[in-house]
């Protein structure tokens, strides 16, 4: 059995972790978004190997009031200078006073155009399969719901978990599984900028 939890329940949860955001040092001040490099520690645990990428800010205040367990972040605030380069595959978001409030998974989203044929899983004429990871979740027009990456081939093409119910060139989205926050590359160099333009969270419900 799963359960289901009364709205008011999760929007005074979501509101909690918002007014945590936002506290800071002296009562106010931007929550902050720390993307490290791997390993990802245990909750809120020590820094210890990761490197430190970049810090892009919450909004002050982050969000507004939570409604039907959902809280919408206000603007973002870029880091305009990645620090160090390496994939970012975590992120720790604090106060503004550095206090932990929640710890975040990263990967990426994106689109890229490809051949899909019926009865086909293979994706073709992809013009660079160097950011698609095998497991990534694929959603487009004639690809089945559930479809996944099962290889990636060469640079042109990549093989998928299910057929293709069409024949066409289509935009293709990429997304990784279970990320909490996603880059259209989460590969930075030194010097990149570091944007998000938008972002929810939800408290789960059956």
């Amino acid at each position: 059995m799963t359960a289901g939890i009364v709205d008011d329940l999760r929007n005074g949860w979501l509101d909690d972790i918002i007014a945590d955001l936002d506290k800071g040092g002296g009562g106010s001040g931007q929550g902050k978004i720390k993307i490290y490099t791997s390993p990802r520690p245990a909750k809120g645990a020590a820094i210890t190997t990761q490197l430190l990428i970049g810090t892009p800010l919450f909004g002050n205040p982050s969000a507004g009031a939570a409604s039907g367990g959902v809280a919408t972040f206000n603007s973002f605030t870029t880091d305009p200078s990645a620090g160090n380069p390496g994939e970012g595959v975590w992120a720790r978001c604090t106060d503004s006073a550095d206090d932990f409030v929640m710890d975040l998974e990263v990967g990426k989203q994106f689109t890229l155009d490809g051949d899909i044929s019926s009865g086909s899983a293979a994706v073709t004429n992809i013009v660079d399969t160097s950011l698609i990871d095998t497991g990534m979740e694929v959603t487009g027009t004639g690809i089945p719901a559930g479809t996944t990456v099962d290889s990636v081939d060469s640079g042109t093409q990549i093989t998928l978990t299910q057929n293709a119910t069409a024949t066409a060139t289509n935009a293709l989205t990429y997304t990784t599984p279970d990320a909490d926050l996603l880059f259209n590359d989460n590969n930075f160099s030194v010097g990149s900028s570091i944007a998000i333009s938008s972002g929810t969270l939800t408290a789960g419900n059956a």
